[in-house]
């Protein structure tokens, strides 16, 4: 039987600090809105959906490896060697943004350089939000989540004179959570540190190398999968409409961020226990389902009552009358999300390759349900309608593939 206290209790300290970053998100987007134009948030949004990829592919899915290691001398050395990994790639990844934006193959709208540090940013707090994770630290992972929430949403708003105002406040704000995650793993590094050696390196990377060639190709077709639409949308539609996509999915996503999210750490924790302990747990994955498919009815049905009574356009202004309508279509797509994210990451179960099939259909879906779509229609609600519905159906296929590798584990040990 699962021990619901202690479920309950890790997943509500995690909800508790999210709740209250994701309240100061919702609020300071509100406010957000009614000072920069659907434009502004278009362009900061496709730029960072660059970033968001890049910081999957140059961690090679390493941070991964913080979590499975029974001992916290192995953890502490695969964090550190996570981190010199993400280090290397990032100058690679700096010198290659260059080059190609030097030869104006691809247009950025801010500097080069801003792009890598947000990269590297975004991939630093993946490894250190593992450890923490791994530590049960939950309660410093919701301190940071306040601080860094709060730290965008101020800069944001005191740099509003600028035109980009929402990317430089986003990126100061992850350097303050970066040096907080620093902060209270650096003991971890420095004793990773002090442990390698060529023998080690060489060992590391042999046991690991399932989660470059698996994990990394799974991660990044999912990170595409996900900002991929906010790129095709800026290109088909153009930026005012992307800007209508970027905020109206991080609002209605807020709860799946804030809740499944971190169901799903502690389902990882949970799961990778078992496994070690060779147990099955079916049991613990129809839990968090059922859990899931519980919450999401309830915070959706408050969302439906806010979207009924106009609040987008009350709150945020005429000049995201447009919006409205989108946030009805894209709410199916955010309810199977919802459950989906508390059971996703195939790794966990040791289904790398599982994972890397699903990323693939995932990705190819999320690009063709909008691209084919606008070969035939151009009516911007009739293309979403289209990426609301079958990417749907992609997460359905997801819990049902996790169920069934539950199953399949149950059965093994059965025997």
């Amino acid at each position: 039987m699962i021990i619901l206290s202690d479920k309950i209790k890790y997943i509500s300290t995690l909800i508790s600090g999210t709740a209250l970053s994701q309240l100061i998100s919702i609020i300071s987007t509100f406010i957000l809105a009614r000072i920069y134009t659907p434009d502004s948030f278009g362009v900061f949004g496709s730029a960072l959906a660059i970033c968001t990829i890049m910081s999957v592919m140059i961690g090679l899915k390493y941070e991964l490896t913080v979590i499975f290691p029974k001992t916290e001398r192995v953890a502490s050395l695969a964090s550190a060697l996570s981190v010199l990994v993400l280090l290397f790639l990032t100058l690679v990844a700096f010198l290659l943004l260059t080059f190609v934006s030097y030869l104006h193959l691809i247009n950025l709208d801010f500097p080069v350089i801003t792009y890598i540090t947000i990269t590297a940013l975004l991939a630093f707090e993946q490894i250190s939000m593992n450890w923490l994770v791994r530590t049960k630290s939950f309660k410093i992972i919701a301190y940071i989540a306040i601080l860094k929430t709060t730290s965008i949403a101020v800069l944001q708003i005191l740099l509003s004179d600028t035109t980009m105002g929402l990317w430089y406040g986003y990126l100061l704000g992850n350097l303050i959570a970066a040096f907080f995650y620093l902060l209270f793993t650096f003991r971890s590094l420095v004793g990773g540190i002090h442990a390698i050696s060529f023998n080690r390196i060489s060992y590391f990377l042999t046991r690991n190398k399932k989660f470059p060639k698996y994990s990394l190709p799974a991660g990044t077709l999912n990170s595409f999968g996900n900002q991929i639409p906010i790129l095709l949308i800026r290109s088909l539609f153009g930026e005012q409409y992307a800007g209508y996509f970027l905020l109206i999915r991080k609002l209605i996503l807020a709860p799946a961020i804030l809740i499944s999210t971190n169901i799903n750490k502690v389902l990882s924790q949970d799961v990778t226990k078992r496994i070690a302990q060779n147990k099955p747990y079916l049991e613990n994955v129809i839990f968090y389902i059922q859990l899931s498919a519980i919450l999401s009815l309830i915070t959706f049905t408050f969302i439906l009552i806010f979207l009924y009574n106009n609040g987008i356009a009350i709150i945020m202004g005429e000049n995201w009358n447009e919006a409205v309508a989108l946030a009805y279509i894209l709410l199916p797509f955010a309810i199977f999300s919802f459950i989906a994210r508390s059971v996703s990451r195939f790794a966990i179960y040791g289904k790398n390759e599982w994972g890397l099939y699903y990323q693939c259909i995932f990705a190819l879906m999320s690009t063709l349900s909008i691209y084919l779509c606008s070969l035939i229609v151009s009516d911007f609600k009739l293309v979403m309608s289209s990426y609301s519905l079958i990417m749907s159906i992609i997460y359905i296929t997801q819990i049902f593939m996790v169920i069934n590798v539950a199953k399949n584990h149950y059965n093994k040990l059965s025997y």
